[in-house]
């Protein structure tokens, strides 16, 4: 069993530069450390998760869709893999056991998709909703406390900010861009490209070209030209500290105006207990998936308390706690999941084969 990851000073230096950039030798020269010694640091921190490019989906043609599905059976995951079903959450809620999908179908094909879930995961889908983006921790090696080796929920800066309108613009990406709606054009090779860089963000272009068998020069092209513009930055899914014995839960959170909402998630998404922040499509609205302990729970409800008495957060509840992670899946590859250039779902992906017991 491995040890527990803590975090020191120089790891969180290194993840706030990683966070715009996966450049080794970058990284070494603006902390003036050695190459090699940022490289043994990342190699540790892959021993405990993973760090991934995040792509722009929108600018790929891909929707963001949660289904919660009750009822559930899985009884073939093979019938899942290569359909854009991402992921599927075993959670438990006051409800009963749901099964919390995440999908991404290329635009077009949501609702095909949405009704072979129906068929291959049973059950009754109780809620469905788009999201427009999904944002994880922003490390900021300032808020990094030497005492507790870790980066402490700052709850009053939390709430002061939200109560004075405050949006952290240094950390919140952009939202709401103009050029959103561009879908760009993509093939084979950047497909591959994109679907290794999800995986390990670390990985080298020449891995990436030998396994494809096409010319480095070649692979580089596309990386730089068309796959390097699509990411927005990059992200741990790193368990560390306190954080691995703590539940993982779901919250949502509605708010009475967009800039309120954009205030609330500028404040928390530089703590690493706020791993992801599913932003709604049509609406203010954010489900957040956190690792909340006692004291953390108590002081999360206590700012939900003063930003409805406010009337900043139009509604709250808690969704339900992680069990298990029942399915997960990257991106298809292959020249049959592009045609004319852009992302498709093959007609025989979405024919649902009756087994025979």
């Amino acid at each position: 069993m491995k040890n527990e990851l803590k975090l020191d000073y120089t790891y969180a230096l290194i993840l706030e530069k990683l966070y715009k950039t996966k450049r080794m030798t970058q990284i070494a020269r603006e902390l003036h450390m050695s190459k090699e010694a940022v490289r043994k640091r990342l190699k540790k921190l892959m021993a405990y998760g993973r760090i991934m490019a995040k792509i722009n989906y929108r600018r790929i043609g891909l929707s963001r869709i949660f289904l919660m599905i009750k009822g559930y059976r899985i009884d073939d995951k093979n019938a899942l893999m290569y359909r854009y079903i991402r992921a599927i959450v075993k959670l438990l809620t006051p409800r009963g056991e749901i099964a919390l999908t995440y999908i991404t179908p290329p635009k077009g094909y949501e609702n095909k998709l949405i009704e072979y879930c129906k068929e291959v995961i049973g059950g009754k889908i109780i809620s469905s909703f788009k999201i427009y983006d999904v944002l994880t921790w922003r490390p900021v090696s300032k808020l990094y406390d030497f005492g507790s080796e870790d980066f402490p929920i700052r709850w009053n800066n939390i709430l002061n900010n939200v109560l004075d309108g405050y949006i952290n613009l240094e950390v919140l990406p952009k939202y709401g861009d103009d050029d959103d709606d561009f879908v760009g054009k993509i093939d084979r090779i950047d497909l591959n490209i994109i679907r290794a860089l999800e995986k390990n963000a670390l990985i080298n272009m020449g891995y990436i070209s030998r396994r494809l068998n096409k010319n480095s020069q070649l692979i580089n092209y596309h990386y730089n030209k068309h796959v390097k513009p699509l990411i927005e930055n990059y992200y741990m899914n790193i368990v560390f500290g306190r954080y691995s014995k703590i539940p993982a839960s779901y919250h949502i959170l509605s708010f009475n105006s967009r800039e309120k909402m954009l205030s609330f998630i500028s404040s928390i998404m530089v703590f690493p207990a706020f791993k992801y922040i599913y932003i709604y499509e049509e609406k203010p609205e954010i489900m957040l998936l956190a690792t909340l302990d006692h004291t953390d729970h108590f002081n999360f409800m206590r700012i939900i308390s003063v930003l409805k008495d406010e009337n900043i957060i139009r509604n709250y509840y808690l969704l339900g706690y992680m069990e298990e992670i029942l399915f997960y899946d990257v991106l298809p590859q292959g020249a049959k999941y592009i045609e004319s250039r852009r992302l498709i779902i093959p007609e025989e992906k979405l024919i649902v084969q009756k087994i025979k017991k």
